[in-house]
């Protein structure tokens, strides 16, 4: 009995093989991050956004994923108040319409200020004109009981 070999100590070379094969991954998949980044749809994206601050007003939200606008993609406030579940008229995007509450459109998330990569109308359509991915920021001014819209892209 104290002369064989334990099988626990296989196991436990096992695991410390699996240990240090987590961490090379984990490395890795960092890595490829910077180049590789999964994006989500303008529209989905921008309901839920909605949703983390639809009980809070004066509250905001920045997307945590990336979207991804595509040449010829258009992006009506009503697409995306259908979606959230929002009454209609209450999604506006920045840029496109003045906003009364000051909070709502911070310098760099306006779809006008990015006129390399969007046209827009008065009428609450984005329309992408190059492919650019980015983040989607989303504010509930609580005064005016609208959700403002905006975009930041990400090089």
């Amino acid at each position: 009995m104290f002369g064989k070999k334990g099988q626990a100590f296989d196991a436990f070379k096992l695991l410390i093989a699996a240990v240090v094969a987590g961490a090379i991954l984990v490395i890795l998949l960092g890595m490829l991050g910077g180049f590789i980044t999964p994006s989500g749809d303008p529209i989905s994206v921008m309901s839920q956004s909605i949703s983390k601050v639809k009980g809070a007003p004066g509250s905001g939200s920045v997307s945590a994923q990336m979207v991804q606008f595509k040449e010829g993609d258009v992006v009506s406030s009503e697409a995306v108040e259908t979606k959230s579940g929002v009454n209609t008229g209450t999604v506006k995007f920045c840029g496109t319409v003045d906003s009364e509450c000051t909070s709502a459109c911070p310098p760099g998330y306006g779809f006008d200020e990015h006129d390399t990569f969007f046209s827009v109308d008065s009428g609450g359509e984005i329309n992408a004109i190059k492919d650019v991915s980015g983040k989607i920021r989303v504010y509930n001014c609580g005064s005016d009981g609208k959700y403002w819209i905006g975009f930041k892209p990400v090089s």
